[in-house]
């Protein structure tokens, strides 16, 4: 449930868009599995969070995350620079095959899924070290540099995913 002093501020703000995190991809931590037994999952919470704030007439734009690594690629390609490729690993290692979160967006009024994976993950691989670049700082998060090679690419996609938007004004009504 959103509290309700976040639901104030979004009122009272004017808030035209709100994006969330839509999954979490899921790694081994503690030598368990943090959601069951599944790779990525949509965290508890989150629809009833989205519902909420589309009832509002807001748009809310749920991103899927990127993928977890067992462990730090970038250490990984750094142990391996002559063979970098040993570091990527098979999507169906970090992600669904299918986004989880499609699920809601016919459910949902106003909600849409990002995904981002092909600018990640390429020919059933999540690289390491893509073009000349190093993609990972840690086990999960995009380096500044891989981020600023992809950003043309990222913005035409996200314009692409985000049309629906365009269709509706700060009040979830149509133009």
């Amino acid at each position: 449930m959103v509290h309700l002093t976040a639901v104030y501020y979004i009122l009272e703000m004017s808030i035209v868009t709100g994006q969330d995190h839509s999954t979490r991809s899921n790694r081994p931590r503690d030598n368990r599995l943090v959601a069951d037994n599944v790779i990525e999952f949509v965290p508890t919470g989150h629809v009833e969070k989205w519902r909420e704030i589309t009832n509002l007439g807001i748009p809310v734009m749920g991103i899927r995350d990127n993928p977890w690594f067992e462990s730090d690629p970038s250490y990984c390609v750094w142990k391996n620079r002559q063979e970098a490729s040993q570091c990527a690993r098979p999507i169906d290692e970090v992600l669904l095959e299918d986004n989880p979160i499609e699920a809601y967006v016919g459910e949902i009024p106003l909600f849409i899924s990002i995904d981002f994976t092909e600018l990640i993950c390429v020919d059933g691989l999540c690289p390491a070290y893509f073009d000349g670049r190093l993609m990972w700082s840690d086990t999960h998060h995009l380096t500044r540099n891989y981020l600023e090679y992809i950003t043309p690419s990222l913005k035409a996609s996200l314009e692409h995913q985000t049309s629906i938007f365009q269709t509706f004004n700060n009040h979830g009504e149509s133009d």
